[in-house]
């Protein structure tokens, strides 16, 4: 090989007891191979956006539609969709303190301290995870999405200003969390997704090159491209990584700025050249760290090695790390040990 992976990134949640045990883990284990680390997105962020319902919910403008007549499923998020109450329009949806500023503030109180004490490596940055606004749409009924997706837009950039507000830029990484976008560049036309916009892939770049900017120069800019991770299953499965480049390549095109890293998954069974080929056309100049998401709990070192063998014939510099985060994974696998996996690829790879 001529790539030896030496740095390892978690895409947000991990499920630990407490954010003092998810920083203490990953620096007894990841150390120096960490650039950046998230606090585990605990308590009501471990499911990912289904823990903004309640937020949802809270608006006035808002109620509970009647049950699904095909019941709860990945699709409605296993909520009951909401819709607009009688008498009101799409105007009067707002939304407030959706909770990330609060969580981000209080995580970085004891990652600051944590720094401070020599407990954890102080060249790390807090890496806060954001979900992109029309992700958070399917707990919308479909006539009040668009409506719903532009009110939750203003309120989520407020809340990534009070977090680069609060936290330290030299300190802070942005990740957006993107699966629609990542869908509708696999399959325009599959059936998970009812989409709102309009000219939906144009859309999407506007959104994503949007979310974008809002992040400060100083303040690192990533994307997890994401085919969704619910009860273990991808929405769609990925032909190969030509949606995520592409993606990549014109969200990057239109941003003011560089993207500093950018999260793409690898399912277990792709460890073939064809998967990994489109990486060859990744714009390297507006886009930094790339971070391949092979590591697999089931099949463990020996599985990532062919992965990485594959990759690298078309990216030769690349870091790793799992699909997605760990909140929704089967409760049988420990989540220490799937960290520590990370680590032994990386120290295995680099063997002589």
């Amino acid at each position: 090989m001529s790539a030896n992976p030496a740095h390892m990134f978690f895409c947000g949640s991990i499920p630990l007891e407490h954010e003092v045990d998810v920083f203490r883990t990953l620096a007894e284990i990841g150390g120096e191979r960490l650039r950046r680390v998230p606090d585990g997105e605990l308590g009501d962020r471990k499911m990912w956006v289904i823990g903004q319902y309640a937020v949802l919910a809270a608006s006035p403008a808002l109620e509970f539609g009647p049950f699904p007549a095909d019941g709860l499923t990945r699709r409605t998020c296993y909520q009951i969709p909401l819709r607009l109450r009688a008498g009101k329009t799409g105007n009067d949806i707002v939304f407030s303190d959706l909770g990330y500023a609060r969580h981000a503030s209080s995580s970085y109180g004891l990652f600051r301290e944590m720094k401070k004490a020599g407990k954890i490596p102080a060249h790390w940055r807090l890496q806060v995870n954001l979900p992109t606004p029309s992700d958070v749409m399917p707990m919308i009924e479909a006539v009040a999405k668009a409506a719903a997706e532009k009110a939750y837009r203003k309120a989520l950039l407020a809340e990534l200003e009070e977090i680069q507000r609060q936290i330290p830029h030299h300190e802070l990484a942005i990740t957006w969390d993107v699966v629609h976008a990542v869908l509708t560049w696999e399959d325009p036309t599959n059936k998970y997704i009812t989409q709102f916009f309009a000219d939906p892939k144009n859309d999407f770049l506007r959104s994503l090159a949007e979310l974008g900017s809002a992040v400060a120069d100083d303040v690192e800019l990533g994307y997890h491209l994401c085919y969704g991770s619910q009860d273990h299953k991808h929405a769609l499965e990925p032909r190969d990584l030509t949606a995520c480049v592409a993606i990549s390549n014109a969200v990057a095109a239109k941003l003011g700025r560089r993207i500093d890293y950018v999260h793409m998954p690898v399912p277990r069974e792709r460890s073939d050249a064809d998967f990994f080929k489109p990486l060859a056309q990744l714009d390297r100049k507006r886009i930094g760290e790339i971070y391949l998401g092979l590591v697999h709990y089931t099949d463990g070192v020996e599985g990532a090695r062919r992965r990485i063998d594959a990759a690298v014939k078309y990216l030769p510099e690349f870091g790793i790390a799992a699909e997605c985060g760990f909140g929704r994974r089967p409760s049988h696998q420990d989540v220490v040990q799937l960290i520590k996996l990370h680590a032994d690829i990386i120290d295995n790879d680099r063997a002589p």
